[in-house]
């Protein structure tokens, strides 16, 4: 039979021959490998680990050559030292694979070969083809070179070559986990014997009383439905902020500026407060007198007049308002005394006296009116500089220059709406001098 008949002949039964692996077996040693779908074809029943080839001396299919074959281990054999493939040649040994190089590859014609290579004279490869044979314990025919390239074909048919079950993990003993529950069984039964024992023989309890920590076990359920539900309550939903139901993270969305533009969608940290609601700090100072009671001790609040329009109103104004208006009254004020004061003198002197009075009374009042303009003047010329930093500001973020701003430039744009409110309380105090 020539090596072409012969060569037709194997692949017939390769092709026919009852296969279950899949495209890729996942080498985990020299004898075996792991399928996808995670059983494993393993050959180590087959070997022998007496240094002695499993198959010894198979020849070929004309050639004249003869093979020794052992999966799994090593062996020694005429020339050939430590090789698991031996191929002898007129009486001459030269391997044709070592264990050290097997590896596990897949073709379509043939299916899933345990490769093997050396070098002694020459390069030679070994593919040893596996057929599952399920009722056979392991025959191995010999296709050998079929042209002169240094290539020799092997076919292995045996039950060990069909996937099985990996059991070389499990002892058949107990998991990790099936002990840990065992010992926690028995010491749970261990505490309720005993702690029944020992409350009914020492402490002499009845009923009840007769389980061990029976008010804990009882306070138990309540004491979990807190837990819960503080840990619920720990996320506390920001203003501006939306948490993504999918990965938790939490993110401020795309907005729109006023050009027109989008910006991104920024992560935050957990636990980020927006710069609205992020607390003023207030020293103890402060925060004794906001403790203060309002009221006298003692004073029943229902004695106390209710307050008046215009301290309603005061009390809802904004800083700078109310600073406005006590300059006001205090403006107010100073204008009543010096009219009294120039009353009082028109009475007690003579026209020439009055005359002269009346005179340094508008010089005083010219003065002073010059010296608060000029202060207000001040102040609303440094308040515009501000605002117009604040309209640059905004211009770079609109424009794309400045494409992330920095946390005190995101405060100086805040406070935009409180600079336009005292410019316009300054603007409104100049009209009135």
């Amino acid at each position: 039979m020539t090596h072409y008949s012969l060569f037709c002949v194997l692949f017939v039964i390769s092709s026919f021959t009852e296969r279950c692996y899949g495209f890729t077996c996942v080498k985990e040693n020299s004898c075996k490998c792991r399928l996808d779908d995670g059983t494993v074809i393993d050959l180590s029943p087959l070997a022998l680990t007496s240094g002695n080839p499993k198959y010894k001396d198979v020849p070929d299919a004309g050639a004249g050559d003869v093979f020794s074959y052992n999966p799994c281990y090593s062996f020694t054999e005429n020339a050939c030292n430590d090789v698991s493939v031996c191929q002898i040649r007129n009486g001459a040994g030269f391997s044709a694979g070592t264990q050290d190089s097997a590896r596990f590859q897949y073709d379509d014609q043939n299916g899933l070969a345990l490769v093997y290579s050396a070098t002694s004279d020459v390069l030679r490869t070994t593919y040893t083809y596996l057929q599952c044979e399920p009722d056979q314990e392991g025959a191995l025919n010999v296709l050998g070179e079929i042209v002169a390239d240094g290539n020799y074909y092997l076919y292995l048919a045996s039950k060990y070559a069909c996937p099985t079950k990996d059991t070389s993990g499990s002892s058949g003993g107990l998991s990790g986990g099936s002990i840990l529950i065992i010992i926690v069984v028995v010491l749970l039964f261990v505490y309720l014997i005993g702690g029944f024992a020992f409350q009914t023989a020492v402490k002499k309890a009845e009923g009840k009383d007769r389980i061990p920590n029976f008010g804990f076990w009882v306070a138990l359920p309540g004491l979990i439905k807190y837990l819960v539900m503080t840990e619920k309550e720990t996320y506390i939903e920001r203003t501006g902020v939306v948490k993504d139901e999918a990965t938790g993270e939490l993110f401020i969305p795309a907005s729109r500026r006023p050009d027109g533009t989008w910006r991104k969608p920024r992560k935050v940290k957990d636990g980020y407060i927006p710069q609205d609601e992020v607390p003023t700090y207030e020293n103890k100072g402060v925060q004794w007198m906001k403790s203060k009671p309002s009221l006298p001790p003692g004073l029943n609040p229902g004695h106390v007049p209710p307050k008046t329009h215009v301290q309603e109103e005061t009390s809802v104004m904004s800083k700078s308002a109310k600073k406005n208006l006590k300059r006001k009254e205090k403006k107010k004020q100073g204008q009543n005394s010096q009219a009294d004061h120039l009353a009082d003198s028109l009475a007690k002197t003579d026209i020439k006296t009055k005359k002269t009075d009346l005179i340094s009374v508008k010089t005083v009042e010219s003065e002073t009116s010059e010296n608060d303009k000029a202060s207000i003047e001040k102040k609303l010329r440094n308040l515009k500089k501000k605002l117009k930093q604040v309209e640059d500001l905004e211009a770079k973020i609109s424009s794309g220059d400045l494409k992330e701003p920095e946390k005190e430039q995101l405060e100086k744009i805040a406070k935009k709406t409180s600079l336009l409110a005292e410019i316009q309380d300054l603007q409104l105090d100049l009209k009135d001098l």
